[in-house]
């Protein structure tokens, strides 16, 4: 312990337990299981699907919902005022099938919107928006964009975006320098929810978002009996840029 702090000081640590945190527990052949979230609610949102893309897009798992709900939770405790969510629009890079998307819409955001390169897991999130709002659960406007995130034209701030480990440092290092460039030119703020943050350390690097906090939140008991890796919890975190920040 003592030599970790020489070598790395106490930030240098708390990345240390981070890390461990963020190893998956190894399984053989991860159990795939249907969410009792879906049989409520009549979607399809899950299991666990391998990318055809050519870029470094990871293969598609649905959020935990307890996860996200904890995390957003925790993210809104950040804002000035409840209402002051109104404002913003939610963003999904990699938004698979449409868990999050689903979730988010629960809440009252300006807009919902969702950036998937599959054309498949496109028309699948699009079914699920459309039985999701059939059956009166959305509180805000939800859609789905094909297209590669790193040509995405993201709306005016204040935005949330949204991001469950859905592609490689490389993709990350792209999509971060045009938010950062967004920001620069934003009177708003812009904020990062990244659960399983992987690439997290990118923010470091000369990156104008600052981390508001980092933590693990727990999974649920409905959750953790369905969760493929086992899991228990998942470690989120929060960036956030905005014009206070800049002055």
């Amino acid at each position: 312990m003592r030599r970790v702090i020489a070598a790395k000081g106490f930030s240098g640590l708390l990345d240390t337990a981070w890390h461990r945190l963020l190893r998956r527990p190894v399984v053989a052949e991860p159990r795939i299981s249907k969410y009792s979230f879906d049989t409520r609610y009549g979607v399809h949102t899950s299991g666990l699907l391998n990318s055809t893309s050519e870029n470094d897009q990871f293969a598609y798992y649905g959020i935990n919902p307890s996860v996200f709900c904890g995390a957003c939770r925790r993210w809104m405790d950040t804002l000035n005022s409840p209402a002051h969510l109104e404002k913003y629009s939610f963003v999904d890079l990699g938004s698979g099938l449409g868990r999050a998307l689903l979730l988010a819409s629960e809440l009252p955001f300006r807009e919902v919107i969702g950036v998937e390169v599959s054309p498949e897991l496109v028309a699948g999130a699009r079914n699920n928006i459309e039985t999701w709002i059939a059956g009166g659960h959305s509180r805000a406007p939800i859609r789905v964009q094909q297209q590669d995130v790193r040509q995405f034209d993201f709306p005016r701030a204040p935005l949330l975006v949204f991001l469950y480990n859905p592609f490689g440092e490389r993709t990350l290092l792209e999509v971060l320098a045009r938010l950062s460039s967004l920001c620069q030119l934003s009177s708003g703020t812009i904020d990062i929810l990244y659960c399983y943050p992987k690439y997290g350390y990118v923010f470091d690097k000369k990156s104008p978002f600052k981390k508001l906090w980092i933590a693990p939140i727990p999974l649920d008991e409905e959750d953790r009996s369905a969760d493929a890796f086992g899991s228990k919890v998942e470690v989120c975190a929060v960036y956030r840029c905005s014009s206070h920040q800049k002055k």
